[in-house]
């Protein structure tokens, strides 16, 4: 079975490091990459294109929302894009989806449906092969 590829976009490193120790654990997954930076995100993105992208708002040089802006109208392909962040504001979760977010996680209380989401992107790639 293929591995699906995911990659994180998070200023954090402490969120990052978390977040790559938890899909390790995940036998279907492979983390592609890891950056801090948002322009850096849209330039690994374009080399090395996951099937998932765990993006954050608040990132150095380009936001997550502009990200979004840059990548998802017809350059993401077939991927999923989950947006983490520690602003959970409804008009930045409103802006995020409608730019092409397809879920919108508060870092502190849902972290752990990111995991969630994964297990159910595997299984539904899975059950399409």
């Amino acid at each position: 079975m293929d591995k699906i590829t995911a990659a994180i976009a998070d200023d954090s490193e402490l969120i990052r490091h978390r977040l790559a120790q938890k899909l390790e654990r995940i036998p279907e997954i492979e983390l592609a990459w890891q950056t801090g930076d948002g322009r850096a995100a849209v330039e690994w993105f374009m080399r090395k294109r996951p099937d998932i992208m765990i993006l954050d708002v608040q990132m150095p040089s380009m936001t997550g929302l502009e990200i979004l802006q840059n990548l998802k109208p017809g350059k993401s392909g077939e991927t999923v894009f989950i947006v983490l962040t520690n602003y959970p504001v409804e008009v930045v979760k409103r802006k995020c989806l409608e730019a092409g977010a397809d879920y919108f996680f508060d870092k502190t209380t849902e972290f752990e449906k990111i995991f969630e989401v994964i297990r159910s992107v595997s299984q539904n790639r899975a059950a399409e092969k």
